[in-house]
């Protein structure tokens, strides 16, 4: 007989997730890939965060941000969901 419920759940959690280039939205770069590779880490020391915010807003992802604009709501989103943008 197969694994009962409770190997299958532990190998289930003992497996650590990770997107792959091939598993990438097409323009999505590789540090995108990076920041959310480090986000999702199932050892919570090795999470992007785990010291502080500091380390998510100084990741190469975020640079461009400028976060003092972002928490004065001085930044006009680069996309807004149901607005059409159209190419001239």
């Amino acid at each position: 007989m197969g694994d009962s419920r409770k190997e299958i759940r532990e190998k289930i959690l003992a497996h650590q997730a990770k997107i792959t280039e091939q598993d990438l939205p097409c323009g999505w770069s590789l540090s995108c890939l990076d920041f959310i590779n480090r986000l999702i880490k199932r050892n919570k020391e090795s999470r992007l965060g785990y010291n502080g915010i500091h380390e998510i807003k100084s990741h190469p992802w975020l640079k461009s941000i400028n976060w003092t604009k972002l928490q004065k709501k001085a930044i006009d989103p680069p996309f807004k969901p149901g607005v059409k943008m159209y190419l001239s």
